[in-house]
């Protein structure tokens, strides 16, 4: 699933268009939603992000890394463009992502 989402990343900030873009990505394993946001006004300032929309890992696949090796990938390749995640529902997941340094903006 790396692989598509990394050629997915790729493609869009390669098209160098204002307009998002977005795509489901779905394994057996996991469903995730993610968006290239070319435009993304954070703190007064417009940047490149890659959002989170989106991520469900199926119940039987919790808790073996598979969400965290999946992001741990796309921070290491995409190291320079800030990633997103929106509409946290899950506080667990919130206070986790904290725990690796994102913010709460």
């Amino acid at each position: 699933m790396f692989e598509e989402i990394s050629n997915f990343i790729q493609n869009s900030m390669l098209k160098k268009s204002i307009l998002n873009s977005r795509e489901w990505f779905e394994n057996e394993q996991l469903k995730i939603y993610i968006r290239y946001t070319p435009m993304r006004l954070i703190n007064g300032n417009y940047i490149s992000t890659i959002d989170i929309a989106s991520v469900t890992v199926n119940e039987e696949y919790r808790h073996k890394g598979i969400f965290t090796n999946l992001l741990s990938n796309i921070e290491n390749k995409f190291n320079k463009i800030p990633i997103y995640v929106e509409s946290i529902l899950n506080e667990d997941f919130k206070q986790w992502l904290i725990k690796r340094g994102y913010k709460n903006i």
